[in-house]
């Protein structure tokens, strides 16, 4: 969870984003080849989502392991350490076709709720005022 010094601090927020999706992500950049972590962070790094630390990305790679999306093995380096390299399994391909366009789907939906200078009208005003829940009634809001 954010803390509330980080909860406008673009970096923090970005992490938290891209803490949800990143089990697509790795689906999606590994594709129908294999890769390895060190080359995974670089591109998602080169794909403008910033730096994932190693800390993160590896505990995820071996869940997503676990889970069955993935299957990894071990290669030898060129000339250095061996590299443990994934691959998507036809689960975790299901698993990204079917999770895809519902990613979609809800950034869609959350774009069309968030004014943006360049792409989207801001939302729609209220006609009636929102409620507020205090214990078990529910009143109207007023002004």
């Amino acid at each position: 969870m954010v803390e509330a010094a980080d909860r406008y601090n673009p970096d923090a927020r970005r992490g938290q984003w891209l803490k949800g999706i990143l089990d697509l992500c790795v689906l999606a950049l590994i594709g129908e080849g294999s890769s390895y972590g060190y080359d995974l962070a670089t591109s998602f790094e080169a794909a403008g989502l910033g730096t994932i630390k190693g800390g993160t990305l590896y505990p995820r790679l071996t869940g997503m392991e676990k889970a069955g999306l993935l299957a990894s093995e071990w290669k030898a380096g060129d000339g250095g350490p061996g590299r443990k390299y994934y691959r998507v399994t036809s689960e975790g391909a299901a698993t990204l076709n079917a999770a895809g366009p519902e990613w979609h789907r809800f950034t869609n939906a959350a774009a069309a709720l968030i004014p943006s200078t360049n792409h989207h009208p801001p939302p729609p005003k209220r006609t009636t005022p929102p409620t507020q829940t205090t214990g078990r009634k529910t009143k109207r809001a007023t002004k």
